[in-house]
């Protein structure tokens, strides 16, 4: 079984985490939402407080409480997020391989354990069977085998046009060097949201190349905000007969 397995609509959680009694209802079915939300490549998600409280049952501060709980555990761990204003947008949250899976990819793969222990000398103990594989996980999660990102996984994964995304990830890390990350991923995701909602033909949807090299994701960026600002007006004076004229 893979770390994450997800076949056509399901997807499996390792038996270390089920047999865990330790774990309440709330704490386990909060781990299988971050699972379910997770990047199959690179482990890792980022749904916000309400989404998981919602998809979970329950409220925000038990939620708060089960992340704690994962983390103390090693099931997951939590990096904070901040846009370029400095204010805190949703967890980013990473899941650790268990000692079953550990041991796992130990038995089927000796080669690589092997290859592991002479590159990175990770030992516990002074004994050389037992590889500290949460280390070369969290290694991994910055080393893609494709030699992309995992930010810029995550936006072409909502980009509505999926052509050339070597060239594609070019432009987008030439991007990410003027503007944040949160701000072209904010503005990535309402140009999905605009050609959905507007139904846009294939052909005329942008090139992501195209769309990072012009810095097309500023325009979409602030098109909601300037849309939420015009609906705000003053009903002082109010007249009916002023919408008529």
């Amino acid at each position: 079984m893979e770390f994450i397995d997800k076949r056509g609509g399901f997807f499996m959680i390792d038996n270390e985490v089920i047999d865990n009694g330790e774990l309440d209802v709330y704490a386990f079915k909060t781990y299988a939402v971050i699972v379910r939300y997770a990047n199959k490549k690179t482990k890792s998600a980022f749904p916000s407080l309400n989404t998981l409280a919602k998809r979970v049952g329950c409220g925000k501060k038990k939620v708060i409480e089960c992340i704690k709980i994962l983390v103390e555990k090693g099931y997951v761990s939590k990096t904070l997020r901040k846009d370029n204003k400095g204010d805190h947008l949703s967890n980013l949250y990473h899941l650790l391989p268990t000692s079953n899976i550990s041991k796992k990819q130990g038995t089927i793969s000796e080669r690589e354990k092997e290859s592991a222990l002479e590159k990175k000398e990770v030992v516990t103990g002074g004994s050389t069977n037992k590889v500290n594989f949460n280390k070369v996980e969290m290694k991994n999660i910055q080393n893609l085998s494709a030699g992309y990102s995992e930010e810029f996984e995550h936006v072409w994964a909502l980009y509505p046009k999926k052509i050339d995304k070597k060239s594609a990830y070019k432009s987008f890390n030439m991007a990410t060097k003027k503007h944040s990350f949160e701000l072209i991923n904010l503005g990535t995701q309402r140009y999905a949201e605009y050609i959905k909602g507007n139904c846009v033909e294939t052909r005329y949807i942008k090139h992501a190349t195209n769309f990072f090299n012009n810095e097309c994701y500023l325009e979409y960026a602030e098109m909601k905000k300037e849309k939420e600002t015009s609906k705000v007006f003053s009903t002082r004076n109010f007249s009916i007969d002023r919408l008529l004229d």
